[in-house]
């Protein structure tokens, strides 16, 4: 049976000993190991010689993932792109190890792709919020003189 899992659509899944969704990802094809080992690096408490993810080999959602996966990802200094599916995290002899993720993650924010031309009366005005309210760049806290 499965553990835990978000809500949130994810093709990329880390789920820990327990068969429980410690985290993940949208994969489009740009993630890449060197990457994720900087998000995990954020994420879990433990630091990335403690620690290895392993492919799940069952089909779709893993139910024997501790008797079924793949040899530890070498992810540091790994730039071959994260295949979409799961991963169990666990020691680098595959062995359960505690995972405590960190509490002090910040908030994410959604990122904009487009042009301002380009963005709809709803986004401008959260936008124009978000800058009157804080008057700095949201990502370096520098402050801002907007156009």
């Amino acid at each position: 049976m499965s553990g835990y899992r978000v809500s949130i659509k994810r093709n990329l899944h880390f789920v820990d000993g327990n068969n429980n969704e410690i985290g993940g990802a949208w994969q489009n094809g740009a993630l890449t190991w060197s990457e994720m080992v900087e998000w995990m690096e954020i994420t879990f408490e433990k630091p990335t010689n403690e620690y290895a993810p392993f492919r799940c080999l069952e089909p779709g959602d893993p139910v024997q993932l501790l008797a079924q996966h793949g040899p530890a990802i070498e992810i540091q200094g790994n730039n071959n792109p994260v295949k979409p599916g799961f991963y169990i995290i666990l020691s680098p002899e595959g062995e359960v190890v505690d995972l405590r993720i960190n509490r002090q993650n910040p908030m994410p924010r959604p990122s904009s792709r487009v042009s301002s031309a380009e963005l709809d009366n709803h986004t401008k005005h959260f936008r124009n919020r978000v800058r009157a309210r804080d008057g700095r760049c949201v990502i370096t806290w520098c402050k801002a003189s907007w156009e």
